[in-house]
């Protein structure tokens, strides 16, 4: 009677390879994540990992063997039986979510192979399967790849370094007051009164991946790529390095090199370090996922609460909140709204992007620079908590906002198509700098561009410069101010911005200056002709993103 009851529970088997299994996934996860600590992070990540596991063992345990008799094969019910298959299958998606590309489908010899070891009632070759099984396992608990500090402590570091990136934010917002006495950004005005401000920065291209190279990796598009990144060279010299966003920029923070890359985007932070997370985010199209600011700030605090007061650190705040389609939290998505009647009904008005703003809601001109207005406030409510965290580390800290590129609102019918043009409205950025060592109430004219932020923290703290970037004048001593700053659209146009004027090359190569709104012939004189650049990838998204 026991042994038909014994044989039978095939369950038991698959059951108990699924817990050992995502138990294990689950630990390795939390053991390689690249974020800031969150024990409430980590133990749902064990969680999921050990219901996912159970689940796919399940679920194999029943199908397999019925595979199996489907086509002649019997295969005996029992406990092994189900533990063999659950952990072929559990070992079937942790390949899948690991390896690259079409090689993710290596998964399924996982599971071709477990016809060889179930096929006889008794054997070695399950109490092979299962030892390996265990060893693979311990092997990926044992795998740690948390950052550790193993160089010692720079003796004289100067203050801590904060950079705030805003995606898609104008050069004109921060002085923009969209009903009357209402402006759109009171606490960075207010902190610029306190630091420098420059008024003439742009950034090398407008399409969103290059942009974020050359304010977050310091590099131009023109340029060639440093063999190491300037967060892992300042890990080399005892620093400590952080990064902090959504999906869009895993990559540059992998070039530059930051201990803590904390850029996942969706329901659980950290999730692509276990196989669930991992499989479920290339199974998932998580391109346009986003983070908002406020998350984005408090894995930032996170991360702060836990370093070290010894360690010099230097971070990344990047705020997609500005991205076409925004979408402002309460109260911003409702702080500059326009009455009725200066709304107008025009469905048709932002031009291209017509069906996505429709979509969002956005149904005029205004309603858009509404959103906009609204979410550059919920981002601006947040600095004044980033600068006070920044400042209360123990030697104070040098504070950069600026963005990263701008978003066209409507010049020269440019609504929201932002694919890498040379408009001025897609390439004036704001920067703000406040903190220690930072010149008070200053405002600095002279051509800047965003690949010189990166400059200037390789000058303070050592390192080689790069080509194309130069620190700033007035932050780092020794360095006169740019003549002009370079700017090179996926149209082949090349924009040289200087102190008094903007000119551009088109690709067939006529040379306009920008004035009045409007690009115009270029008179003939002794100014030198703009540089010929090599075009940049415009981005696939015809509305932004």
């Amino acid at each position: 009677m026991g042994q038909p009851r014994q044989h039978g529970q095939w369950w038991v088997g698959a059951l108990v390879a699924g817990v050992i299994g995502g138990l294990g996934d689950g630990l390795a996860a939390t053991r390689h994540l690249l974020l800031a600590p969150d024990g409430t992070r980590d133990l749902a990540l064990v969680v999921v990992s050990v219901v996912v596991g159970s689940l796919v063992a399940l679920i194999a345990g029943m199908l397999l063997p019925l595979g199996a008799r489907m086509l002649g094969r019997d295969w005996p019910p029992g406990r092994w039986t189900g533990f063999v298959c659950g952990a072929a299958a559990w070992a079937a998606v942790c390949v899948a979510a690991i390896l690259p590309g079409w090689w993710a489908a290596a998964g399924l010899l996982v599971l071709g192979v477990a016809p060889l070891v179930v096929h006889r009632d008794t054997g070695r070759p399950r109490m092979v399967v299962a030892l390996g099984f265990l060893a693979l396992l311990a092997v990926r608990v044992a795998d740690d790849r948390r950052p550790r500090d193993r160089e010692a402590a720079p003796t004289s570091p100067g203050p801590d370094v904060v950079i705030v990136v805003v995606d898609g934010l104008r050069g004109d917002q921060v002085d923009r007051l969209p009903r009357g006495d209402l402006p759109a950004m009171p606490n960075l005005t207010e902190l610029a009164a306190t630091g420098t401000r420059f008024t003439q920065v742009t950034t090398p291209t407008s399409t969103g991946a290059g942009a974020q190279q050359a304010a977050i990796a310091g590099l131009a598009p023109w340029t060639s790529v440093p063999e190491h990144g300037w967060a892992r060279e300042l890990r080399g010299l005892g620093w400590r390095s952080g990064i902090f966003g959504g999906p869009e920029v895993r990559g540059v923070a992998h070039e530059a090199g930051f201990m803590v890359q904390d850029v996942d985007p969706g329901w659980l932070a950290g999730a692509s370090a276990g196989a669930p997370g991992n499989l479920w985010l290339r199974l998932a199209d998580v391109r346009g996922a986003r983070r908002s600011g406020r998350r984005v700030v408090d894995a930032w605090s996170r991360w702060l609460d836990d370093l070290p007061a010894q360690r010099p650190a230097v971070s990344v705040l990047h705020f997609t909140d500005l991205v076409w389609p925004t979408r402002p939290t309460p109260p911003w998505d409702t702080a500059f709204q326009r009455p009725p009647a200066e709304l107008g009904s025009d469905a048709s008005a932002v031009g291209a992007c017509a069906t996505e703003a429709e979509r969002e809601g956005l149904r005029t001109r205004a309603d858009v620079r509404t959103a906009y207005d609204g979410a550059a406030a919920a981002v601006d409510a947040l600095m004044p908590e980033v600068f006070a965290r920044a400042s209360a580390r123990p030697r104070g800290a040098m504070v950069f906002v600026m963005g990263s590129r701008g978003t066209p609102m409507g010049e020269s019918g440019r609504w929201l198509a932002s694919t890498g043009g040379t408009h001025p409205a897609e390439l004036t950025v704001p920067l703000v700098v406040v903190g220690t060592d930072v010149p008070e109430g200053s405002t600095l004219g002279a051509p800047v561009s965003t690949v010189d932020v990166v400059a200037t923290v390789r000058a303070r703290t050592g390192l080689a410069a790069v080509e194309g970037a130069r620190p700033i004048p007035g932050l780092v001593r020794g360095y006169p101010p740019r003549a002009v700053a370079l700017s090179v659209g996926a149209d082949g146009a090349v924009v040289a911005t200087s102190a008094d004027a903007l000119r551009r090359r088109t690709a067939d190569g006529q040379v306009t200056r920008f004035e009045e709104g409007q690009w115009t012939p270029q008179d003939a004189g002794p100014d030198s002709p703009v540089p010929v650049l090599p075009p940049v990838a415009a981005d696939p998204a015809v509305c932004g993103g």
